[in-house]
Parts: structure tokens; C-alpha cells; sequence
């Protein structure tokens, strides 16, 4: 990788282990029956004014003893990639929006290595397989008939609720309805696809489970899935209940957590502004967001976001999830519930997440935060030790 060669030369002495930080317990309430949760300092990137404080995609990846942060620029349609412990932009691959190279809309990707990036990108929700220099190595394009009303090729492949997953040789990415907010997804249609890298083969390999039957609103119910390597683990916003699959069976199976906030939820009431009840429904209730493992200490987290009264709403439903409060929690690998910790609303976005050696961070670039920075990226440190 020409772009890092300098860079090998002077910078891999440097411990990853600097990236743990001190602690404190002044931002949540923590309730831990086997683990102790801790808040520790903040990483703050200073960024320029073409780039947005909030991305879609950031994955935390190590290349030659470096931490780096890869980051999606849709302002400049960009991966930038920053280095943890100098707090500095070292690269950044822009893609051209026309031409035989271009990829003209970020929506989206997962960096096996620096020779292997793949993107979910353009109108066509093409797949590209570049390097680090922007190089395109191969392109998939989905079958026409499956970009249907049931199915929209990497539609929120961009969010990091739900990233692209390689593993072996095939790529794995959400695809759900086309945003349609009366979509009625229903128990067996797909929301997730398999891509072979070999032939470009396409084929279901995750479908909605009987709890979405007559649930509409799609658009605002995403699913989020994380990968421990062996097993896909997911975390569907409308259910306490989490779902898991083997790396070699097409259908899920169910998996009960033992700490529940409240039951399975109820459709919402379609005889009002479809919008305006979304967003109070999903202000009103909990909601199961994000789920992510931690391969350096073997656990789950899951983000849940707390009910709200809508009379409490500061944003005027432009953010349905910045004002409300949340808990992390921690689950072992056979989903045992070992403790959790609550955070006040308005203050981080635990949706944008990465996870290092030296613990979780989750986004303090909360919109309606007083501490919310435009020329910078802040992430918070979240500790979790037995």
C-alpha cells in the first residue's frame, strides 16, 4: 500500500494500547450484574468544512500496528481515513461522480483490507471492489427483477446499524423495502441478501421473522446484525426477543434474551399522517436498535432507546432518536444478560459506533447536543470489563 509506506516508518512503534482512556460514571446510570460499565474520555477529530460531523459508515480496521478510523465523506464522496492516536486525516480514496470509474453515490462499505474495499454505491446499488487508491477491481450489479417494491438492493447498506459483512467469499448486506412507509414486510420476505465474489450470484439469505406480520412502517424499522465470526446475530427494532443464524443456515433461529423491556409491539395506527405516527410510535416505545460484538472481550452490546413523551420533543420530530434516552446493553455468547448502563437523551448517537481493543465508542455528534461540534468528529469511550 504505497499511501502508507512513510507513514509504516514513523508511526509503528506506536501502542494501540494509548487508546484506553480514564474513567468516570458522570454520564449514565449503570445497573451491572456481572461486569462493570464505565464512560471514559472522548476521541475528537478535527475534520474540514467540506466533510459532515455525521457519517453513515465508520469502521475502526489496524493496518502494520496502526489504529485507523475509515469514515464516509458523502460530501465528497470519499473514505477518509484517520488515525486514531494523531487525531489526523493520513488518507483519503474520492471517487469520481461520472465517467467509466465512477461510483457516484457513497451508500455504504466494509474494508476487508486495504486491497479490498467494497462498496455499496451509485443509483444502481452497484457493488465495487476497490483498493485504497480508488482502483476498481470488480463490479457486481443485482438482478433488474429483484430492485422491485420488495426488495431495494443496499438500501440502509450505509448505516452502521447494519454493515456490509464479508466473510469467505460472499458479502452480506441488508435489503429491505424501497422506503415505502405503508410497506408491509411480513414473515419470509427478505431483508437480507448473500453476494457471491466469485460469480456475482445473488440469493436470500435473511428473512423477516413473524413479528413484523401487519407491521407497517418499514422505513423507520430497521434491522441491525452483527457477525461473531460464526454466527449472524440480529436485533429487530420492534421485538425484545433476539434472532441468530449459523454461518451455514438460511433461516434464523430464535433466541430469547433474559432481560426484556416491555412486550413485542403492535402495528402502527395507519388512519392517522403515516409520518407524524411513526415518529410518535417510535417515540413512545422502546426501541432495539443497534446490536454489535465485541471480538476483543466476547460480548454483545445492544443499544435500546428509551419511551419518550412526545410532549417532551425538542426537535419537533426532525430526530425522532436525538432526544431520547438509551441504555447499552451487555449480553455474553449465549446471550446470558450480564449488565447494562442508561444515558440521557440529546446528548450522544450510539447508531454511529466503532469498537477497538481499548473498548466501544459511540457518537457524541448528536444534533441537538450543546456540545455538538461541526469541525470535528467526537466519539466517547465506553469501557466494559468484568
Amino acid at each position: 500500500m504505497n499511501f502508507l509506506k512513510e507513514l509504516f516508518t514513523t508511526h509503528w512503534i506506536i501502542n494501540i494500547l494509548l487508546l484506553a482512556t480514564g474513567c468516570t460514571n458522570e454520564n449514565g446510570i449503570s445497573h451491572s450484574a456481572a461486569i462493570n460499565i464505565q464512560v471514559g474520555d472522548a476521541i475528537v477529530i478535527p475534520i474540514d468544512n467540506r466533510t459532515s460531523y455525521k457519517s453513515y459508515c465508520v469502521q475502526y480496521i489496524e493496518n502494520a500496528g496502526m489504529p485507523l478510523l475509515a469514515y464516509e465523506s458523502r460530501e465528497k464522496n470519499a473514505i477518509q481515513f484517520y488515525h486514531l492516536l494523531t487525531k489526523k486525516l493520513i488518507h483519503e480514496v474520492v471517487f469520481p461522480r461520472v465517467g467509466d470509474k465512477a461510483i457516484d453515490e457513497l451508500a455504504g462499505f466494509f474494508i476487508a483490507d486495504l486491497n479490498h474495499i467494497y462498496i455499496i454505491g451509485d443509483q444502481l446499488r452497484r457493488l465495487f471492489i476497490v483498493d485504497s487508491l480508488g482502483n476498481i477491481d470488480q463490479v457486481f450489479s443485482i438482478d433488474k427483477s429483484l430492485i422491485s417494491k420488495e426488495n431495494d438492493f443496499g438500501t440502509s447498506g450505509a448505516i452502521s446499524i447494519f454493515p456490509a459483512i464479508k466473510s469467505e467469499n460472499h458479502l452480506y448486506v441488508f435489503a429491505g423495502p424501497n422506503f415505502n412507509i405503508m410497506e408491509i414486510p411480513g414473515e419470509g420476505k427478505a431483508f437480507e441478501m448473500a453476494i457471491s465474489l466469485r460469480t456475482g450470484e445473488i440469493k436470500t439469505w435473511g428473512t423477516y421473522p413473524e413479528v413484523y406480520n401487519g407491521f407497517k412502517g418499514i422505513n423507520q424499522m430497521v434491522p441491525s446484525r452483527t457477525f461473531d465470526g460464526k454466527r449472524f446475530i440480529y436485533s429487530f427494532p420492534i421485538t425484545p426477543t433476539l434472532y441468530w443464524k449459523n454461518i451455514d443456515e438460511q433461516n434464523p433461529v430464535l433466541k430469547t434474551e433474559s432481560n426484556t423491556i416491555g412486550m413485542p409491539l403492535q402495528g402502527i395506527n395507519t388512519q392517522m399522517n403515516v409520518q407524524d405516527e411513526l415518529n410518535r410510535y417510535t417515540l413512545e416505545n422502546p426501541y432495539y436498535s443497534t446490536i454489535a460484538y465485541d471480538k476483543w472481550r466476547d460480548f454483545l452490546y445492544r443499544v435500546v432507546f428509551l419511551p419518550i413523551n412526545v410532549k417532551n420533543l425538542s426537535t419537533g420530530g426532525a430526530n425522532v432518536f436525538a432526544d431520547k434516552p438509551f441504555k447499552i446493553q451487555v449480553f455474553n455468547s449465549t446471550f446470558e444478560f450480564l449488565g447494562e448502563k442508561e444515558f440521557k437523551g440529546g446528548v450522544f448517537d450510539p447508531k454511529e459506533f466503532f469498537i477497538t481493543p481499548a473498548g466501544l465508542y459511540i457518537s457524541e455528534n448528536n444534533p441537538i447536543s450543546p456540545n455538538a461540534k461541526e469541525d470535528a468528529l467526537q466519539y466517547r469511550l465506553i469501557i466494559v470489563s468484568k
